[in-house]
């Protein structure tokens, strides 16, 4: 593997339902972080269908407005038409066409990308899913959400994996929004089995001052990179919130962890990753603190016995560590799904 990794990190601007536009405006970044020496190019939360916090495209008014009717007629209850309208946009891993656009375009140009978020349709369900392309524009795997956010729950099927990806020029993990910024346990997990680079596409629109505390914090105890993700909504509904969703977080730089920062509208980050330097510390066993790694021992009296670095790092050293892990957060995320999904 290599001891250098450079990322790109696709903010396009979307319009919601705007499917082919959307589509166009992420694959001509894609080409631009090519252009700047990207190796693997990450795109964003619903990236094909759009944010609902923006303004919506014709086509999806006018849909909107024959579902309403139908519920109005009572056809159908409300939650019938969100799903319906969820339904729609849902298209199948590889073979659907905004997923087989980014597998063509990885293979143009010989590179990874990181496609996702997005809504995966398999028959009747639907899964919010990230897919992972390798420079041939092959399939190397995808990340079904498991922990459904709020009413994301009644139309979303929830998966069960905690996948890393090995892209031989690093190890990835593909979290979405809430799994990779809520919950530790899960990026803890995912640091255990070997992942570096944790990709986070972000839905959450947040001040900048709330935003960019939860990326360094995860990345420190996990020490793994953190990409988060974001997109620019086309006519954003809530402009009092300003809408710095996406970032690089190094968990090696003490002074300044955050490397880039998306800005309002369209953005593109690129950033060369240090990878090597994550491995030789894990090696180590001894947890990034700052600038400089330093012996558990000395650690455990900076830190405190129960810090998450050092509970990371004693499950590394235990041979069920992250069986234990696993089966603790299985657990928990079976307890917050709803029992079941809305049928149309």
């Amino acid at each position: 593997m290599q001891n250098e990794v450079t990322f790109g990190v696709v903010q396009h601007e979307t319009l919601y339902g705007d499917i082919e536009g959307n589509i166009r405006r992420a694959l001509d970044m894609v080409d631009d972080a090519v252009s700047r020496g990207s190796e693997i190019v990450c795109l964003s939360y619903y990236w094909f269908v759009g944010h609902s916090d923006g303004i919506r495209s014709p086509s999806l008014e006018e849909k909107i407005a024959k579902l309403r009717n139908k519920v109005q007629n009572g056809e159908i209850r409300s939650e019938q038409m969100h799903r319906q309208i969820l339904l729609d946009f849902a298209q199948p891993i590889p073979d659907g066409m905004a997923w087989s656009l980014v597998a063509d375009k990885a293979r143009e140009h010989g590179i990874y990308i990181i496609a996702g978020s997005g809504p995966e349709r398999q028959g009747d369900s639907i899964y919010h899913s990230v897919a992972v392309f390798d420079d041939k524009g092959n399939l190397v795997g995808k990340h079904r959400k498991s922990i459904l956010w709020d009413r994301e729950a009644i139309y979303v099927t929830p998966g069960n994996d905690w996948e890393v990806f090995d892209l031989g020029l690093c190890k990835i993990a593909t979290p979405i929004c809430s799994e990779g910024q809520y919950v530790p346990e899960i990026t803890r997990l995912l640091a255990l089995k070997g992942a570096e680079v944790l990709v986070v596409p972000n839905g959450v629109h947040l001040p900048r001052e709330m935003l960019f505390a939860i990326p360094v914090t995860r990345a420190i105890e996990t020490q793994s990179y953190y990409v988060m993700i974001g997109q620019s909504p086309i006519g954003f509904r809530f402009p009092q919130i300003p809408r710095y969703t996406s970032c690089i977080v190094s968990p090696i730089r003490h002074l300044n962890p955050v490397l880039a920062t998306g800005q309002e509208g369209p953005s593109l980050l690129v950033e060369t990753l240090d990878i090597g330097r994550i491995r030789k510390e894990r090696e180590l066993k001894a947890p990034i603190i700052g600038d400089y790694s330093v012996h558990n021992a000395v650690n455990d009296m900076v830190l405190g016995e129960y810090s998450y670095p050092m509970l990371t790092q004693h499950l590394l050293n235990s041979d069920r560590g992250p069986e234990l892990l696993e089966k603790y957060y299985n657990q928990m995320s079976n307890s917050m799904r709803r029992s079941e999904t809305i049928s149309v």
